[in-house]
Order: structure tokens, then sequence, then C-alpha cells
């Protein structure tokens, strides 16, 4: 039996949010980690951005699983390249020296930010799919 039959769009955003969950946990244990050590002053990224932009990327994230996961021969593997791709795209952000407000980006940002995108990649990529075949059973 094909399990991809088995994921609905309801599947695909339940996998997403709790893949975005655990990326939120790790990004937020990381953020308080590395806030603690450096000492950062004010930042665009705290608990409340970090946590949102852990999980509602990936609820997109799991929008596209649907179609892509879900629905086309392979379709894990592509989706998984495709998020790791994207994420490491999405690490281009960290080190720009202005932030899209205009802003000079603090000291620190791109050691913060970069590695959180990295999380919520990882998330995407394994978890999703991995949370999907859970929750498809």
């Amino acid at each position: 039996m094909n399990m991809k039959s088995n994921i609905t769009i309801g599947t695909a955003l339940k996998a997403a949010l709790a893949a975005g969950v655990v990326a939120a946990v790790f990004n937020l244990v990381y953020y308080f980690i590395y806030t603690s050590a450096v000492g950062i002053g004010p930042s665009p990224i705290n608990p409340v951005t970090t946590a949102a932009s852990s999980v509602i990327p990936l609820l997109i994230a799991g929008v596209v699983y649907y179609f892509v996961g879900g629905k086309l021969k392979n379709g894990n593997t592509i989706f998984t390249i495709l998020s790791i791709v994207l994420g490491l795209l999405s690490l281009v952000s960290s080190f720009q020296t202005q932030m899209p407000d205009g802003t000079t980006a603090p000291e620190g940002f791109a050691l913060l930010s970069g590695p959180m995108h990295l999380i919520a990649a990882a998330a995407a990529a394994f978890g999703i799919p991995y949370f999907a075949t859970k929750f498809s059973k």
C-alpha cells in the first residue's frame, strides 16, 4: 500500500505544526544560550519572534509537503532536498548588514539567526515527513 495516499492536508499541517514546535523549542534553547553567553543587546530576534519564525514557515512548508511529499513519486526525497536547499539559501538573510527595516544589523546577529535557520530547515526536511508518516497511520 502506498502510504502517501494517507497524507491529507490535515495530516501535513499537523506534521508541520509538530515539526515547527520542535524547531521552536530547539531555537529558543539556542536563543537563550547564545544571548546569555554573548550578551547581545536589543535585537529584532526575541523569544516571540523566534517561536513564530520557527512555526509559521513550517506550516507553509506543510502545505508544500502535502503537494510534493504527499502526491509525487519520490515526493519525500524531493521535499527533503527542497527544504535543505531553501534553508541554506535563507542563510543569506542572516549575513546582511542591514535589517529589512533599514536599521543596521546588531553585532552578533548572523551567529544568532544563522543556526536558527538551519534548525528550522532541518525540522522541515526531516521532521515533517517523519511526523506525517506517524500521523497518517
